[in-house]
């Protein structure tokens, strides 16, 4: 399912809204009051509230952002996979409109949908080339506007019409073979994103409860002045959480452009690497 523009709009609005409200919830039951010198809340239950509130605002809008990108790529992968059909079918000597029909039968995705529609409408009067500019519109991809062209000009080409196809399939099957490699490429460097919060709560654990703690510890005990007394654990544990917090959000939103090309696409990797460092500070540190 694709989600246009102003149900994106309208899910952002609730989400930040919700989030808002969590964060002013937060605030009026006092478990967060920003006073200086630490501005930052300094017990789990403040630092949980707050991040839920970031966690929410980024949820849906990823899940509606992951049924886009799935719609898309769905018409990206079948594109050929149709292309190819209806000139087979011109081939054995069905009509184009015919061959539409009886690929459309077919499981190619939003595709067999879009052209069944168009061809329909076709079949009750409608102009062959606007039936199906209208799907190539519908369909929201570049190639499938792209798409709707070859089929108009192949109906039109008459005799030609096999060559028209064939070139068609040629083009689109190398375009996506040429997409699916470059994805290829560039997934290892999602991967590092998600191996550097790793590193990055491994490294978190090991300076609290290997140096922090027992520095603070026997800062308490010794009363040495070896750090200000007013730099409780809790402040670096904060400092930690929010680090991580921030680094979650922005790597999955670079994760996102680098291996789909769109900061949107890495909303969904936002959220899962937001909720692995919400519980691994919950579980192992706070």
């Amino acid at each position: 399912m694709y989600f246009e523009g102003k149900y994106r709009y309208t899910v952002w609005l609730a989400s930040i809204t919700v989030g808002l409200f969590i964060v002013v919830a937060t605030v009026l039951q006092q478990l967060y009051l920003p006073l200086p010198p630490y501005y930052l809340p300094l017990n789990a239950r403040a630092n949980n509230a707050l991040a839920m509130g970031v966690l929410i605002i980024l949820l849906i809008p990823s899940i509606l952002d992951a049924s886009n990108l799935a719609y898309v790529r769905s018409v990206e992968r079948n594109i050929p996979r149709f292309l190819r059909s209806v000139t087979e079918s011109t081939t054995s000597g069905m009509i184009l409109p015919r061959a539409l029909s009886e690929a459309a039968k077919s499981d190619y995705g939003p595709i067999s949908r879009e052209v069944g529609l168009a061809v329909s409408k076709f079949t009750l009067g409608k102009d062959f080339s606007e039936t199906i500019a209208e799907a190539g519109r519908r369909l929201r991809h570049p190639l499938a506007r792209q798409l709707a062209v070859l089929i108009s000009e192949a109906q039109a080409a008459g005799g030609r019409m096999r060559e028209v196809l064939e070139s068609g399939v040629d083009l689109y099957s190398t375009l996506f073979e040429y997409k699916e490699e470059r994805r290829a490429e560039l997934r290892p460097y999602l991967t590092l994103v998600y191996i550097s919060l790793v590193i990055y709560l491994v490294v978190c654990y090991i300076a609290i409860t290997q140096f922090l703690a027992p520095v603070i510890t026997l800062q308490l005990a010794s009363k040495a002045p070896f750090l200000a007394s007013n730099l409780g654990l809790g402040y670096f544990k904060s400092i930690f959480f929010w680090a991580g917090i921030f680094e979650s959000v922005f790597g999955g939103l670079v994760g996102g452009k680098i291996s789909e090309g769109a900061a949107s696409a890495g909303l969904k990797h936002s959220v899962i690497l937001l909720v692995l460092t919400i519980l691994f500070f919950n579980v192992l540190i706070f």
